[in-house]
């Protein structure tokens, strides 16, 4: 009886040593099985899938499509949206369903979305979906959350929006650009001056005028305006309106200039002699 206990006691020292030797060779092979199967797969993200947003604001979202696999053509498809939302997946400004994308590589696309201007302050969802043809499939979930304030909204901020002088000064005037959207943006630069007023826009502390500029994505752009009045103006306050038009959206601001007067300097005249 003795013989057998201690036997029996062996065997399962013996499968205890086993177990405690396969069980850290099943973890790496389970680990190294999910790793492969992550290099092979598909991965779609956007660098911000949170957003805020204005009733009425159109949104533009950048798409990356990771392939670890094979290259593949991938399908592109919204598979879930607010009802009275447009959306529409571009790339090169047209309308796709598909991008191709190689072998350890990325491809892009872009996701627009016009948020209804009866839209309800609230949490809103948008769900995309990437299938390979040949492989692979993922999932990425966009929140946009709707306020009145909008604060994803582009800004121009002047720091001193009102200035005060002469009619033969020239009024200086230091504006922000900020792109508060998740992809670099192109504005277009215009101010509405009365007749006969000067308005050059410049890059900040740089002379050269600019008709556009383009800001990425979270980062302001600091502007110089120049306002020259007309010689002989009359006193007064003047408005001139500045915008920064991009092809989401426009951002604007107020510009005043007030005229204290006309001073000229008349120097008497000396006897002929």
């Amino acid at each position: 009886m003795g013989l057998v206990q201690k036997a029996l006691s062996r065997k399962g020292i013996l499968i205890s040593l086993l177990f405690v030797l396969i069980t850290p060779l099943w973890l790496l092979v389970f680990s190294l099985l999910n790793a492969a199967a992550a290099q092979t797969g598909l991965e779609l993200s956007t660098r911000y899938p949170g957003v805020t947003a204005a009733p009425g604001e159109n949104l533009t979202f950048p798409l990356e499509i990771s392939n670890g696999g094979r290259s593949q053509a991938v399908k592109l498809a919204i598979t879930q949206k607010p009802d009275g939302w447009t959306t529409a997946i571009k790339g090169n400004g047209r309308l796709v369903h598909e991008v191709f994308a190689g072998s350890g590589s990325l491809a892009a696309a872009d996701l627009n979305v016009k948020v209804p201007a009866d839209t309800a302050p609230g949490e809103y969802a948008i769900v995309l979906r990437a299938v390979g043809r040949v492989s692979g499939a993922d999932s990425l979930r966009l929140s946009i959350l709707v306020s009145k304030e909008g604060s994803g909204a582009d800004r121009l901020v002047a720091q001193y929006s009102e200035l005060k002088g002469p009619s033969s000064a020239t009024f200086n005037f230091r504006v922000d650009l900020t792109n508060n959207s998740a992809k670099e943006q192109s504005f277009s630069l215009g101010a509405a001056a009365p007749r006969g007023w000067k308005v050059a826009i410049s890059p900040a502390y740089k002379d050269q005028q600019i008709a556009s500029l383009s800001v990425k994505p979270g980062e302001t752009a600091g502007l110089d305006i120049k306002v020259t009045p007309p010689a002989q103006v009359e006193a007064g306050e003047y408005t001139i309106p500045v915008q920064a038009v991009s092809g989401s959206g426009k951002a604007g601001t107020d510009l005043k200039v007030i005229i204290t007067g006309t001073y000229t300097w008349n120097l008497p005249r000396l006897p002929a002699g």
